[in-house]
């Protein structure tokens, strides 16, 4: 018989609500070969590409390229891009007719999960209150059981119902009888029972246990593997923009050549900071280097730790849209002006704002991280080292983030041009950076932060920015 086995997106990025489809690789009428890449999707991190869940026909496209798929909550199906159809012999339907018999078995465990068979296509059964989703095995094991499906909870993708739900399922409800069974006769024996689970204090409020949705749960899994990272923080005080400000008027004009432009203050640091890691030690080697790079782990014997320097700077800044903050990239910013670097930022938040779309290349693989807390009054905080996902599930922190905050007037010592001191008023900011101890000392990660701080209050350093 032939049955239709469904294409389903994978949700791999942090806090992603939809896919996009990029390419299919195959029209409908194609053969195609199980694990053959059929589509490409980008879920607004990285480009993932699917393969044919069995071989067979492509019969259906339910999304075309361009089209998108938005992230299921738990109880929702997930939408599938498309749908292959296959031939299911003799054979196969008689394997799972005898994995049906042996569910029982105390060997069961064993045998293979055929819930995750790539030639069966999961069901919908409809009762009067909901949907439910249930594997074809879960559905006959739960009749031959007569288990009431409404009272399962699913941990499939979904939501379905799974035979590991319906193993605990029966599991719990036997402990459950067993309980109740002793309670009787110890209460028909005069005996006062003891209560199989202890009352909460009257203290405690009510605890109602909930699960993660699934961009939520990538997100804390982020922050596990963020935490793990040997994270380290200094921060600058009173560092003057005194300079900026008064370059700021012509900097505009000259960088406005091709259409207005303005430059402000977290522009600044951006330049400063992509500068300074151009900066070279007495051997002519890139002092900073290990800002632009990635800790990559050790070595096979585990004496020498290894790290991987990157040949570009793709420049992460962080955009907040008021729900999640993102970091959107600049690919490619060494070889780029700061005009144009500037408005590649700007294209990008404004489309990512005003529509809540990101293109390919609007997020991932950056390299190094400036983040702008001060635009929204921040006067200090903690930087938090972020983890870029790979298509293949691998995750690679951030070495650096380097964060602004807000400017505000402040009494600074001002060495003047007879080499007298002078109490003034400057507009003056703090520099924060968060950095992986493993790859950086904290005297390294000083001179590189005073380092920015020199170029900023530098006259010269404005008048070369393009």
């Amino acid at each position: 018989m032939k049955i239709r086995q469904p294409i389903y997106p994978v949700f791999s990025g942090q806090s992603v609500f939809e896919i996009q489809v990029v390419e299919w690789k195959k029209n409908v009428g194609d053969s195609v070969e199980k694990d053959e890449v059929i589509v490409e999707i980008y879920d607004n991190k990285v480009s993932v590409e699917l393969a044919a869940p069995c071989s067979g026909i492509l019969v259906e496209i339910s999304k075309p390229a361009g089209s998108t798929a938005k992230t299921p909550r738990e109880d929702q199906e997930p939408e599938a891009l498309g749908y292959v159809e296959t031939e299911v012999s003799e054979n196969e339907k008689d394997k799972v007719d005898n994995r049906v018999k042996d569910a029982d078995k105390s060997n069961s465990a064993a045998e293979p999960d055929i819930d995750t068979h790539p030639i069966l296509e999961e069901e919908v059964v409809a009762d009067t209150e909901r949907k439910i989703f249930i594997t074809p095995l879960a559905k006959i094991i739960a009749k031959e059981k007569g288990i009431d499906i409404s009272k399962v909870r699913g941990t499939g993708p979904g939501g379905r119902i799974t035979r590991k739900d319906l193993e605990i399922f029966i599991s719990q409800n036997k402990n459950s009888d067993h309980a109740i069974e002793e309670r009787v006769k110890e209460k028909d024996a005069g005996v006062t029972p003891i209560p199989v689970k202890q009352e909460m204090s009257r203290d405690m409020p009510d605890v109602n246990a909930r699960e993660m949705n699934v961009f939520d749960t990538e997100r804390a899994r982020r922050f596990d593997v963020s935490n793990t990272i040997p994270r380290a923080a200094i921060y600058l005080d009173d560092v003057d923009f005194h300079e900026y400000f008064k370059a700021k008027e012509e900097l505009n004009k000259r960088l406005s050549g091709q259409g207005p432009i303005k430059v402000s203050p977290f522009h600044i640091v951006i330049w400063a900071g992509l500068l300074a890691l151009n900066v070279k030690d007495e051997s002519g080697e890139r002092k900073f280097a290990r800002f632009n790079s990635s800790f990559s782990g050790y070595s096979d014997n585990g004496l020498k730790g290894r790290w991987s320097e990157f040949s570009a700077v793709n420049l992460g800044f962080s955009v907040d849209p008021g729900n999640d903050l993102r970091i959107l990239v600049v690919n490619n910013a060494d070889s780029k002006s700061l005009s144009a670097i500037i408005r590649e930022m700007a294209e990008k938040t404004n489309r990512f704002l005003s529509t809540g779309r990101l293109l390919p290349g609007d997020v991932g693989n950056s390299t190094i991280v400036f983040n702008n807390p001060g635009a929204f009054g921040i006067d200090g905080g903690l930087q938090i080292i972020g983890v870029e996902k790979s298509g293949i599930g691998e995750y690679r922190p951030h070495v650096v983030i380097v964060g602004l905050t807000k400017i505000k007037n402040s009494l600074t010592v001002k060495t003047l041009s007879d080499r007298s001191n002078a109490i003034v008023t400057s507009p003056t900011a703090r520099l924060e950076m968060s950095f992986d101890h493993r790859m950086l000392g904290g005297r390294m990660a000083a001179e590189y932060m005073k380092t920015i701080k020199k170029l900023i209050e530098d006259p010269e350093f404005y008048s070369g920015i393009q």
